[in-house]
């Protein structure tokens, strides 16, 4: 259904889901993005945007960009591709080169870019609000984005996991006793979840010294 929603602004040539961001957490933004004061060292004219966007979720055309645009960051002939010469610190590569080539060309009017809200965060999420009664009639046109939050086998420790546990079970439908296996699987990710749990409550209560004792052994290695 969300494709839908995309094939309003065919006209563009890139569509995100822009989010406003706290100019005042500049620690937050140099390490999930770029550092501004770097960007402008090598592009004089860039001017920081008023939203960032995740990398995760972007529609775009066809030669968006091209290679010569990107050399200096990504060599698309040697691997690794990405530079470890590059001028710019990219904490979190395609994202922040992204974050920033992309407005940049907006603002010499080489692109034209969307923005719309299509990208929700779990936690922020009610389950009344994302129902799976919603999801079954295509009344939702969000995606869920777990990156950066609780992510583990064990799905019902996660947020929105309704969701998870619904697409999980429709999976196994399909497959012969599945139902065994999902059992099976709620209790190997289960037991291995709780255990994980412990150790790192443990080592919470550990004293400094000690930490960095057993930090070179494998002892609370999990």
């Amino acid at each position: 259904k969300i494709l839908e929603l995309f094939s309003d602004y065919s006209n563009y040539d890139c569509i995100i889901s822009a989010e406003k961001y706290d100019p005042t957490a500049i620690k937050w933004f140099k390490r999930t993005y770029y550092d501004p004061n770097e960007v402008r060292e090598i592009y004089p004219e860039f001017k920081q945007p008023d939203y960032t966007f995740n990398g995760g979720q972007i529609v775009y055309r066809q030669k968006l960009l091209s290679v010569d645009e990107i050399a200096d960051f990504f060599n698309v002939d040697y691997f690794p591709y990405w530079r470890d010469d590059s001028k710019i610190n990219l904490p979190c590569l395609d994202q922040s080169l992204l974050n920033i080539i992309l407005p940049l060309k907006e603002s010499k009017k080489e692109i034209s870019i969307k923005k719309i809200s299509f990208m929700a965060w779990p936690h922020n999420i009610k389950k009344e609000d994302y129902s799976i009664q919603k999801l079954k009639t295509g009344e939702l046109k969000t995606l869920l984005h777990w990156a950066g939050l609780i992510r583990t086998p064990y799905l019902r420790a996660m947020h929105c996991h309704h969701v998870l546990l619904f697409y999980r079970k429709y999976y196994y439908s399909k497959v012969p006793l599945g139902w065994i296996i999902i059992i099976l699987d709620d209790i190997q990710s289960a037991i291995l979840y709780f255990v994980t749990q412990g150790i790192a409550r443990v080592k919470n209560l550990l004293p400094k010294n000690i930490k960095t004792y057993l930090k070179g052994t494998n002892l609370f290695n999990y």
